[in-house]
């Protein structure tokens, strides 16, 4: 731009505005430095430097960061600058920088996912070499991974079927009180069985906390169970490893894992587990040589232990503000009418329970009660239409047959007030109060 009292561009230089003892910056010999090309760096490449940062701060504590080995691809944002605002100098709008936020927390994980070896919530199969195929997953709500087969393919089992096998002393609470049970699992017990030639030394699980079973309400009213694995996953080479918390889980369709565990009742877990990613994330920020090599083993151990400490000491809590309440409402049960009920209905409204096999009696008012094999009341329990409704729209109830609908009426006139003695034991029938 050219001065008014001088022929000479001010290039590069500041003048003084009359009147002021401030400097203002000369706009350059453009005549208006719209370009922003000339002279000391402008307010876009501050934007830029700021904007990198903010993505950087992000990818350090995004929980998915441990399962990248080296980042190659871009996130692209489309930046929406509104003229009017501009000129009249009025702020950025909320929602137009909410959305940006969006827009790039959507990005960086984007990159995360399309760039890590192991898909969170997945577990990686050595035989088939990705973390999306068929055994990546639990096939069940209430099946948790136990080791590798020598070839490579993860194994699962229901949680209470492995706690029988390791002879786990709580596995009882497991089933009569509904209180979850902790089982710590080391490298060992995971890749006893692989054969060497499919092992992967750039991936590795050194330990996993399985807990079960995790109980909340869905919106319907209908109460789910499932059970946890916890994997903490080696990522890169052993002289220079980088650790993460992958959690696994089979949650109902149409619900996520971490819609899971931010319920009401589940989000003490939740923080157990946040608490075992920043460990793991101080560990990684301990530095190298051989005394951290040394120590490392039994820092991963300490924060083994301490998630499966928290895990089991949010439920000892738990379990003693509930006692008192669940023997105030074992009274309230609606098992004085489960006979009555049995006895008012048609045989074809009786429910066979697919999953814990046994014989769902419907009653009015919302009561439900559930019948064993042999003819004994197991639990009666409240239950909304719209919780019926959807366990048999999903095939966990279905009409019963008829013959087991004979022959419950058959046990239920032979057992006669004997059937009344039923236990408080949801969880031995699986159902659990919905």
């Amino acid at each position: 731009m050219t001065s008014k009292n001088s022929s000479e561009p001010s290039v590069g230089r500041t003048r003084r505005r009359r009147g002021s003892g401030r400097r203002a910056p000369d706009r350059g010999a453009s005549g208006g430095g719209s370009n922003g090309h000339d002279g000391k760096p402008d307010r876009i490449e501050r934007a830029l430097d700021l904007l990198s940062e903010e993505v950087r701060e992000r990818l350090e504590r995004h929980p998915w960061r441990s399962f990248v080995d080296g980042l190659q691809d871009d996130v692209l944002l489309e930046v929406r600058v509104e003229l009017a605002r501009a000129l009249g100098r009025r702020p950025v709008q909320r929602n137009v920088s909410r959305q940006l936020s969006d827009a790039l927390d959507h990005g960086i994980e984007g990159a995360l996912l399309h760039q890590s070896v192991v898909k969170p919530g997945r577990v990686l199969c050595h035989r088939c070499s990705e973390p999306e195929c068929q055994h990546s997953r639990p096939p069940e709500q209430r099946s948790v991974m136990v080791s590798y087969g020598p070839t490579g393919a993860p194994r699962y089992l229901d949680f209470g079927q492995l706690l029988l096998e390791r002879r786990h002393p709580d596995v009882n609470r497991l089933y009569e009180e509904r209180g979850l049970v902790v089982l710590e699992l080391t490298e060992d017990d995971l890749y006893r069985d692989l054969l060497s030639e499919f092992a992967n030394d750039k991936l590795r699980v050194v330990g996993q906390v399985c807990a079960g079973w995790l109980g909340w309400r869905t919106r319907s009213g209908e109460r789910e169970h499932l059970a946890l694995t916890c994997q903490f996953v080696r990522v890169g080479a052993p002289d220079a490893p980088r650790f993460a918390l992958n959690v696994l889980g089979c949650a109902p369709e149409g619900v996520t894992l971490e819609e899971v565990l931010q319920t009401r009742e589940c989000r003490d877990y939740w923080q157990a587990i946040q608490w075992a990613r920043r460990a793991l994330g101080d560990v990684e920020r301990g530095g190298r040589g051989a005394k951290r090599a040394r120590g490392l083993a039994e820092r991963l151990e300490g924060i083994r232990g301490g998630l499966a400490r928290r895990l089991e000491r949010h439920e000892r809590a738990t379990r003693r503000r509930t006692r008192h309440a669940d023997e105030r409402r074992r009274d309230l049960r609606p098992t004085a009418q489960s006979f009555a009920d049995l006895a008012a209905i048609s045989d074809s409204e009786v429910l066979w329970d697919t999953r814990r096999r046994t014989l769902v009696v419907p009653g009015s008012r919302g009561r439900v009660h559930i019948f064993n094999d042999q003819g004994k009341l197991v639990t009666s329990i409240r239950v909304q239409p719209q919780g019926i409704e959807s366990r048999v729209r999903r095939g966990i109830w279905k009409p019963a047959k008829l013959e087991l609908v004979a022959r419950l009426r058959s046990a239920v006139a032979g057992n006669g007030a004997e059937g009344e003695g039923h236990r408080n034991v949801e969880a031995v029938a699986g159902g659990g109060s919905a």
